[in-house]
């Protein structure tokens, strides 16, 4: 028998973190291309109709930053749960505090605010939890060959090329283990060339997907499924372990599982090894010759192979 892999923790650096049928009742008439969004009074009622118990439901033409607008509500006692989704995001911020910018309309960006009664240290895997969920919603409504994966810890891809970025953040602890937490999503609705050319890297946009399936209800069951999910957290989570079926469930989408890799801090290569899953805490786990090294924070890219550019 061969011995277990030993495992050591790995710290890069720690950071706070239509085909005839008839429609649906819920499905908007209005929309004329699902990759487009429609008119914000429209969008407003629609949302409003599919999450009538949310203490809010907002969308305005143009903000800085939807996580920021909800961070800042939350941090003064808002009552939750809240949604607050923009036309154009002028000063989008992502993981370490890399800022992005989108054309108005480009994107659907939205955010969401939940109260949990979950403990602090958990917040870290929900960041993950809340990648895999919006992966697990959004292949409902794709075809059975589609190529929608998540790549550690949270971003979307369409095959090699990236479709949506999420990020997570803690908007405090009000009382006792009541923590309130804001997720954001922003999805490539069009102008996956243009950015694909601008960024020398690939992205796809919802074109690519072939879904039917209208915005307005992309963005409504994706801040329902994050409700349900995170409640559903909050009861299965096991102190010193994590979420016992984690993992399990995150190896049905995983870009990288299998694959040789790098973890970059920096622009710098910190460690290398083949992808293996996730732990049910949401660490990356990472075989390297030492044995299983896991990763709680990086940037993680695919290595090229022998005889690949």
């Amino acid at each position: 028998m061969h011995p277990a892999p030993r495992c050591r923790q790995y710290n890069v650096r720690v950071r706070s973190p239509s085909s005839g049928r008839r429609r649906p009742s819920h499905q908007p008439h209005f929309v004329s291309a699902p990759s487009e969004l429609p008119p914000r009074a429209v969008l407003i009622s629609h949302l409003a109709q599919r999450l009538p118990d949310w203490a809010s439901v907002e969308w305005v033409d143009t903000t800085g930053s939807t996580n920021t607008d909800l961070l800042a509500r939350a941090r003064a006692g808002a009552r939750l749960p809240a949604l607050l989704g923009t036309t154009h995001q002028n000063q989008g911020r992502g993981r370490s505090n890399r800022n992005f910018h989108a054309n108005p309309g480009d994107t659907l960006t939205f955010s969401c605010a939940f109260e949990l009664d979950i403990a602090p240290i958990a917040l870290p895997t929900l960041s993950v939890l809340a990648g895999l969920v919006a992966c697990e919603t959004l292949t409902q409504s794709l075809g059975r060959d589609h190529a929608l994966c998540l790549k550690w810890p949270n971003d979307l891809q369409w095959g090699e090329a990236k479709l949506a970025g999420l990020l997570l953040e803690s908007a405090g602890i009000m009382t006792g283990r009541a923590a309130r937490v804001v997720v954001g999503l922003g999805v490539n609705l069009r102008g996956a060339d243009r950015l694909t050319a601008a960024l020398g890297r690939p992205v796809a946009d919802w074109s690519h997907t072939g879904s039917r399936r209208a915005v307005a209800d992309v963005c409504a069951d994706l801040a329902n499924a994050w409700r349900v999910a995170f409640a559903q957290a909050a009861d299965a989570w096991v102190e010193g372990v994590g979420l016992p079926d984690l993992p399990a469930r995150y190896a049905q989408h995983d870009a990288l599982r299998g694959r040789p890799v790098n973890v970059l801090e920096n622009g710098e290569v910190q460690l290398q090894g083949i992808a293996d899953g996730v732990a049910p805490d949401g660490q990356l786990r990472i075989r390297t010759a030492g044995g299983i090294a896991l990763v709680n924070v990086g940037d993680v890219s695919v290595r090229a192979q022998a005889g690949q550019p």
